[in-house]
């Protein structure tokens, strides 16, 4: 304590900022937000501090730093360095955070930025180093107390589900909540009942149940918690599996469990024995309906088993590589086992069938076909081993292996950045020298000093622009270099491709078509010959122009296959693909990245609090969008390789009065770890591709008057610059570009 208030007296006033949070069931011992606010206003006021900014987060877990908006806004705050303040002062130590450590890497990084934390009524202070120690002590000690309070808080919830009641949360589809009970909503229930009738007194599954639903007109209830107007599979599964309907009360379906080698990370796992007793509520539906719905469910869930899920699956080696001739998103390999009159299996029936065959978030596509799984892959195969076989191929490969990559104009390009650093450098010397030199008693000694010091301000922000344009310069060569590299690799395999792939497992087979192509297409119908495959687009430059190549079937008759090469001036792995669940924890990297470094225009979204792939749909669909917004199609630049999202682009279906003058039909933005690397001219060079496909003959694009960056990017695709004109954009007068190109 003596050690504190040494420091309460210092006489020069040090500016704080306080940070309150209060957890529901900590009000109940008094230590509210406006008593906690009280007693640190006294205690700066006491102290001669002054408040520079207050935070508080009302309702929320100190288990983690994740969720709280106001304590990771004060940490932003700490790293621009606003208000230049130097402590943070919360109530206690456990206000501040209940994960050891948290609390510890949190104050690491505000020392890190000159900031310290004083807690109030623990007496702590982490400038001192007995501070330091009693804040791992006590950080620990909160992290148990945090798990007694969730123990004590299950326990509480178990003996509620025991007594029959709602244990919380939104209610069931089919239920209203009532003064906390559970009441029949009859707007809603019909649709329950009709989807047990169907699921048990029919031989439809959840995705026929969907379609069903929606031919009769039955559209979900929007509410707070599900948006969508239509019923699909997922949502139908989970009504079907949900005791409530049926008069129960459930407790412990799901548990969270901590996700392996995370810290805060936990994911819902389906358990198989948990608490199930008679509700208070009234069912829905009889429990011997709900009774024979889980045999039936059991039952499908034997039949339809997983792809890729055991040692003795079957791999598919072109899911998501073919694409769907209606929609033109990826076909995936799916597993039905065929069973004999008397139940004894027959055989596996493997195929290929589009995404959205089935009602998928609400989208669907209305090719149903089913391509057997052996055709396609055993049609691909024979295409490459073609392709392999021409006498002229093996030379062309060897050649392409020898060919040296460019990297003169990258080279060039860091010399110059090389260059102009050591002159910076220089200049920057001579002025510290000039500022050293300067007389105090000369009568121009302050205006010429504040001249100085500004051209030597400006020089150190030279040397850091120069820098990073080096950093990434040299960045690029490698990456270059490194292309080359794997490119060589895969060149060496196509050479002997005939003799390897035979002796390769289907898992080794599918890395290597994943290496190699980037799309296949397929007709709509199988042609005549029996053939299905129509061309293949390979990620590197295979050949030198578009060939075709004549394909055998059983009755000798050919099938014509084009096989196209992309750009190979591009990154060869890098692609332009519609936003899914594969790229997703990337993407919210990406969006963290912005956040880290204080980028203030976010171009993506904190898709933790919503469900982005149902915005992604609404927007395809144009379908419960805001007055001011018009429909788009949105897809991620991904590196497959990595599972590694690297930006998003929308193309707007139409433009508005608006749109014309700031906006245009694309929009776009890269991640920030990935700027100034080309990726946008990518980016924007297939999303062109895209906007003709979807009917776009003139595409309008714009950026600001000073984005030196964006013009480039657009210039480089081919885009003119139509005009320049005024706008006004959150109050402040905006010059814009605009850029068209036709398609």
């Amino acid at each position: 304590s003596q050690m504190i208030f040494s420091l309460f007296y210092l006489s020069t006033i040090l500016d704080k900022f306080p940070y309150t949070r209060v957890s529901t069931a900590m009000q109940i011992d008094g230590y509210s937000l406006d008593a906690q606010k009280s007693r640190m206003k006294a205690f700066a006021e006491f102290n001669d501090y002054e408040i520079a900014h207050e935070y508080e987060d009302a309702g929320k877990s100190g288990k983690s730093i994740e969720g709280r908006t106001q304590f990771n806004q004060m940490m932003e705050d700490i790293k621009t360095g606003k208000d230049g303040v130097s402590f943070v002062l919360v109530f206690k130590l456990s206000r501040f955070g209940r994960n050891a450590a948290d609390v510890l890497s949190t104050l690491q990084v505000m020392q890190d930025f000159g900031v310290n934390l004083i807690c109030v009524e623990d007496g702590i202070d982490s400038s001192k180093d007995a501070g330091k120690l009693m804040i791992s002590v006590l950080s620990a000690v909160a992290e148990i107390e945090r798990e007694n309070i969730r123990v004590q808080t299950m326990e509480g919830r178990i003996q509620k589900a025991r007594e029959g009641k709602w244990n919380g949360g939104f209610a069931p589809y089919g239920y209203k909540l009532v003064d906390g009970k559970l009441e029949i909503n009859e707007e809603e229930a019909p649709a329950i009942r009709t989807i047990y009738e169907q699921y048990v007194t029919t031989d439809s599954g959840a995705n026929g149940i969907a379609k069903y639903l929606e031919n009769h007109g039955i559209s979900k209830v929007q509410r707070q918690n599900g948006k969508n107007p239509l019923f699909d599979a997922r949502l139908i599964r989970m009504i079907l599996k949900n005791p409530v309907y049926c008069g129960k009360i459930a407790y412990g379906r799901r548990k969270t469990e901590k996700v392996h080698g995370t810290r805060n990370e936990y994911r819902l796992v389906e358990q198989e024995n948990f608490l199930l007793v008679d509700g208070l509520h009234e069912a829905i539906i009889p429990e011997d309906v709900w009774q024979a719905a889980q045999v039936k469910l059991a039952a499908q869930a034997k039949r339809y088993e997983h792809v890729n899920k055991g040692k003795n699956e079957c791999t598919h080696l072109l899911s998501g590589i073919v694409k769907c001739p209606v929609c033109g998103v990826g076909m995936y390999g799916n597993k039905c086992v065929k069973r004999k009159a008397d139940g004894s299996k027959y055989k596996d029936f493997y195929y290929y069938g589009c995404k959205h065959r089935s009602m998928t978030r609400g989208h669907k596509c209305d090719y149903k076909k089913q391509i057997r799984k052996e055709l396609l892959d055993d049609a691909v195969a024979e295409v490459i081993c073609k392709l392999v076989s021409n006498p002229k191929f093996a030379a062309m490969m060897q050649e392409k292996i020898n060919m040296k990559v460019d990297t003169t104009a990258i080279e060039q390009e860091i010399s110059n950045y090389e260059k102009q650093l050591r002159q910076a450098y220089s200049t920057k010397s001579k002025l510290i020298e000039e500022i050293d030199s300067l007389d105090p008693d000369d009568r121009h000694y302050s205006r010429r000093k504040s001249d100085l010091d500004d051209r030597l301000y400006g020089m150190y922000d030279k040397i850091e622009e120069l820098e990073s344009l080096l950093i990434a310069a040299r960045a690029k060569k490698q990456a270059i270099e490194a292309e080359k590299l794997t490119g060589d690799n895969i060149y060496k395999v196509l050479i002997y491709f005939d003799q390897l792939y035979g002796k390769m497992n289907d898992r080794e087979k599918r890395q290597l078509i994943e290496e190699l192509i980037s799309e296949i297409q397929i007709y709509p119908e199988r042609q005549p010959n029996g053939q299905w495959l129509k061309s293949i687009k390979f990620r590197l430059p295979i050949i030198e122009e578009d060939m075709n190549i004549s394909l055998d079937n059983e009755q000798q008759v050919e099938s014509v296959v084009q096989l196209s090469k992309q750009d190979s001036k591009q990154p060869t792995t890098i692609t332009l693909v519609e936003p899914c669940e594969r790229y997703l924890q990337s993407y919210l990297e990406a969006y963290d990245e912005y956040k880290i470094n204080g980028v203030q225009s976010y171009a993506f979204d904190d898709a933790r609090a919503y469900n982005i792939f149902e915005k992604y749909d609404n927007y395809r669909n144009e379908r419960n969008l805001p007055s001011n917004r018009v429909g788009s199609d949105f897809y991620w630049l991904v590196d497959p390789s990595r599972n590694y999202f690297i930006g998003e682009i929308s193309i707007r279906h139409r433009l508005t009065d608006a749109l014309k003058r700031y906006g245009g039909h694309i929009g776009y933005g890269i991640r920030f770890s990935e700027w100034n690397k080309g990726y946008g001219t990518l980016m924007l060079q297939l999303a062109l591709e895209k906007a003709k496909h979807l009917g776009i003959s003139t595409a309008l694009i714009t950026c600001d008057d000073d984005n030196y960056g964006s013009a480039k990017v657009m210039e480089k695709n081919g885009l003119v610059l139509q005009d320049k004109v005024s706008n006004i954009i959150n109050g402040q007068a905006i010059t814009t570009r605009r850029y068209t190109k036709a398609l």
